[in-house]
Formats: C-alpha cells, sequence, structure tokens
C-alpha cells in the first residue's frame, strides 16, 4: 500500500481523536517521491510586517515505497508526535529526545502500536530497492608535496585534468 491524501487525511482524523483527544489542529499534508525518507514534518515560520511569527506545519509523505497499511499508520503517528511537541511547546533539543520518546513509547503500549525512531523493513515490500552508486578515488599530489585522497567527478574529461 502506499500513502494517499485521502488515507493520511482520514488517519490524522482518527488518530487525532483517538490519540491526541482532537488537540491537533489539520496541517498541510503532501505527497513527495522522495526515496530518502517515509514521512517528514516541517515547520515553516514567516514573520509578518509587525515582526511576529505565522507558522504553517507540512507532515509529507513518500510514495515511493509500497508498505503494509500498519507501518503507514505507525509513520503517520511518528510525524503526529513531532507535531503534537512543537504545538505544545515541549520540543526535545533533538528530534526524537526523551519528550518524542516518552509519547512514542505511551501510544505504543497504550493502543499497540510499533512506532520506530527510523524506518526499518525487509525490503520486500519495497518498491525502490537501493540504489547503487560508484565513485572514482584518486591519490593526488598537491602542489605543496603533501598526498591525498580526493574524490573526483564522473566526468571523463574532469578525471583525465586530474591525471595529467
Amino acid at each position: 500500500m502506499q500513502f494517499t491524501l485521502p488515507f493520511i487525511g482520514d488517519s490524522f482524523q482518527r488518530f487525532n481523536k483517538l490519540v491526541f483527544e482532537g488537540k491537533l489542529p489539520t496541517p498541510c499534508f503532501m505527497l513527495s517521491r522522495a526515496r530518502t525518507f517515509v514521512g517528514k514534518f516541517e515547520a515553516r515560520g514567516k514573520r509578518d510586517w509587525m515582526g511576529r511569527t505565522h507558522w504553517n506545519y507540512v507532515l509529507r509523505f513518500s510514495t515511493a515505497f509500497d508498505l503494509p497499511q500498519e507501518e503507514l499508520e505507525d509513520t503517520i503517528l511518528h510525524e503526529m508526535i513531532h507535531f503534537s511537541l512543537r504545538v505544545s511547546d515541549r520540543r526535545d533539543a533533538t528530534p526524537h529526545g526523551p519528550n518524542f520518546r516518552a509519547m512514542m513509547d505511551t501510544i505504543n503500549t497504550r493502543f499497540n502500536r510499533h512506532i520506530t525512531i527510523s524506518h526499518r523493513s525487509d525490503g520486500s515490500s519495497s518498491l525502490s530497492s537501493r540504489r547503487l552508486s560508484w565513485h572514482i578515488v584518486g591519490v593526488v599530489t598537491f602542489r605543496n608535496g603533501k598526498k591525498g585522497v580526493k574524490v573526483l567527478p564522473r566526468i571523463e574529461e574532469r578525471v583525465l585534468e586530474w591525471n595529467r
């Protein structure tokens, strides 16, 4: 299953009532094809002419993964925890600090969920496997006579320049 806007919206409203007692305002929901994250919470501040900051909150989810419905719901809950801590002004010094972990543990215990800090899947259900990448690494001698290691660009002409 992949994220869809109706699924995200319905899940958000259901979890907001059940888990967060209806206290969370509805943020913007966005879809992405990113392969670097499954879900992401974003807070964007904009100052008005009087110097006050107005916040826009976005929950962004990637459609690049095919995951079971329970994992999608746990990802939504994970991002809702970030959102809840932000709007209640209980932020941690780190993204997954003690307040986040305490709330995550409470939700997991009370509602029999499996929210985690990072997404780990067996990979069998993923549409996109980890992309292979390659680098050209060369040992170079600098003008001062010292030797070093340089990651070279993947352009043949540039590699040949470094070789000269």
